[in-house]
């Protein structure tokens, strides 16, 4: 039985080690998970028993414990133990099926996810955050639909988007960014891309196998020294040295999103 640590991102993160421990011979893997990530984990790792963290002592039908973060170090002590998948998290279909024809009607370009700053405003985590005036090069794009992944938006922050920049950032209405992960799932599977401050939306995103750029302050060790997340390669990372501002990654970042638009030609 293995059981959960830390917040949703870095359970998601650790979570892409879990078929490789069923694959390990074990009669059975039984995975507690955060309750709002249970449904998604068990669609994801099928020939595993997930089921919601209860409170109090759940039952002991099981021989052998392990905390998640105590995973990597057993099954993936180097970077070439780190399995060369685009993706391993699956979101539900028919919910994916039924956002991609909403995003359809917002326009006709790429539809690109935005998260500029985590729900964490503490020390560790500020200098990853962003303003909307960081993103400047990006939002300035042409072509490209923004949809908004930033937990509590505030109204003035997509207002400054569209003064400043002319981007329209659209907030998608029924969508509970925090607790309904399920459906933020199902949102992130079918964009083309996704931008985000060092959150949980990138690890999502990269662990639904969509091209993502996240911008980060060093140093991460969980990054391992590399430009693009080994976690989920689909992740690649921007950094920014520590007396500097946001303009060169999100200039980075905009050549990337640059090759999404159609051809004009």
């Amino acid at each position: 039985m293995v059981w959960r640590e830390e917040g949703i991102g870095d359970e998601m993160r650790f979570a892409s080690c879990l078929p490789e421990l069923a694959e390990m011979g074990f009669g059975r893997v039984i995975f507690e998970c955060a309750p709002r990530l249970a449904s998604l984990f068990g669609r994801s790792f099928p020939t595993i028993t997930v089921r919601g963290e209860a409170p109090g002592e759940g039952p002991e039908d099981y021989d052998l414990q392990a905390p998640l973060f105590s995973l990597p170090g057993l099954l993936r002590p180097s970077l070439d133990d780190f399995p060369d998948r685009p993706a391993y998290l699956t979101a539900d279909p028919e919910r994916a099926r039924a956002w991609r024809n909403r995003l359809q009607a917002l326009g006709p370009g790429p539809t690109v996810g935005v998260c500029w700053r985590s729900l964490n405003f503490s020390w560790q985590k500020r200098p990853f955050h962003s303003r909307i005036a960081d993103w400047a090069p990006v939002l300035r794009l042409p072509g490209l639909t923004f949809i908004d992944l930033q937990v509590e938006a505030a109204a003035d922050e997509i207002a400054e988007a569209r003064e400043s920049f002319g981007a329209t950032i659209h907030t998608l209405e029924g969508l509970d960014l925090k607790d309904d992960l399920e459906g933020v799932a199902a949102v992130i599977s079918v964009l083309d891309a996704v931008v985000s401050a060092r959150c949980w939306i990138p690890i999502l995103s990269g662990a639904l196998g969509v091209p993502t750029s996240c911008f980060a302050a060093p140093f991460n060790p969980l990054f391992l020294g590399q430009a693009r997340d080994p976690w989920m390669p689909m992740v690649q990372i921007f950094t920014r040295r520590a007396d500097t501002d946001w303009r060169a990654p999100m200039a980075a970042i905009a050549d990337q999103l640059g090759r999404l638009r159609p051809d004009p030609g």
